[in-house]
């Protein structure tokens, strides 16, 4: 089995070094790289390359003896830290620098003490609190915000084609239970039937929302929506604000996680559809997806 390995390899290499032989690129990269471990070419470069005409190594570089003088010693070093020392603490200097450390201990050693009663030990674990931790609390306002894109179809009536709104959301996690947040969407139309298909635009919409978890996956969802149900070429007409039908939505939103990716289901009851002209569908079903 290690003989096949190896013989593997083996042909792997040479495969490789035959496609570099084709190509020239590849030949001078694996050439510099074989090169730049002799100790020929080392030498040549730390005389000749561009950076050692910047940065001259000096003369005495590899000779300990040269490479050494005039540096102090460490007696020069001792006599110098005993003249100091001696002018700041008398006759005994060691005794005066030993008790400076002691001091500087001490002072540590209350400071870390002060610390400790302060919650904050050396340990970097966190104690389980005594409540419910907000995780959001500590994350950044855009690391807060989750954008989404949901999708909702309603059916024909006398008045309205076969209509498709996209709407994109953006929402603000106020904790791990609740979120609140704000959406537009487009209404597509596709026409009235499948033998006659037309895509046309059909409105507009303005959303709010608020989800708060229930029990598990399970959330309950409200919100307030204005639609613009009308065909519009100009941004002046959506100006006209008696045009806008309301909307009051409550219901349940399933969420749910394959792999990466996030979505929801969504069953919502309007219950201002009643007064509505065009009256529309009560019951609204939209699947959504989180970015």
């Amino acid at each position: 089995q290690n003989f096949n390995k190896q013989m593997y390899y083996y042909q792997a290499q040479v495969a490789e070094y035959k496609k570099m032989m084709n190509d020239p690129d590849k030949m001078a990269e694996k050439l510099m790289s074989v090169v730049r471990n002799t100790p020929a070419f080392k030498d040549f470069m730390s005389k000749n390359s561009l950076l050692a005409q910047l940065f001259p190594m000096p003369g005495s570089y590899g000779d300990p003896t040269l490479a050494l003088s005039g540096l102090q010693t460490r007696t020069s070093v001792q006599q110098q830290l005993t003249q100091q020392l001696s002018a700041a603490g008398g006759s005994n200097p060691q005794q005066y620098l030993q008790q400076q450390v002691q001091q500087a201990q001490s002072e540590l050693n209350g400071l870390k003490d002060k610390i400790n009663k302060a919650g904050g030990g050396s340990s970097s674990d966190l104690e389980m609190p005594d409540f419910k931790p907000n995780n959001q609390k500590t994350k950044t306002f855009w690391k807060r915000i989750e954008y989404g894109l949901n999708i909702q179809s309603q059916k024909t009536n006398s008045l309205l084609p076969v209509t498709s709104d996209l709407a994109l959301t953006a929402g603000y996690k106020l904790n791990d239970k609740a979120t609140v947040g704000v959406g537009a969407g487009y209404k597509m139309g596709w026409g009235k039937n499948i033998s006659n298909i037309r895509i046309t635009g059909e409105g507009v919409s303005l959303r709010s929302y608020l989800d708060v978890k229930y029990k598990g996956s399970i959330w309950i969802t409200g919100g307030y929506e204005l639609n613009y149900q009308q065909s519009f070429s100009k941004i002046e007409q959506l100006k006209n604000l008696d045009a806008w039908q309301r909307s009051g939505l409550v219901g349940l939103t399933k969420k749910y996680r394959i792999g990466k990716k996030k979505g929801n289901l969504q069953l919502l009851w309007d219950f201002l559809s009643y007064s509505q002209v065009p009256r529309t569908q009560p019951l609204k079903f939209r699947i959504g997806y989180n970015f």
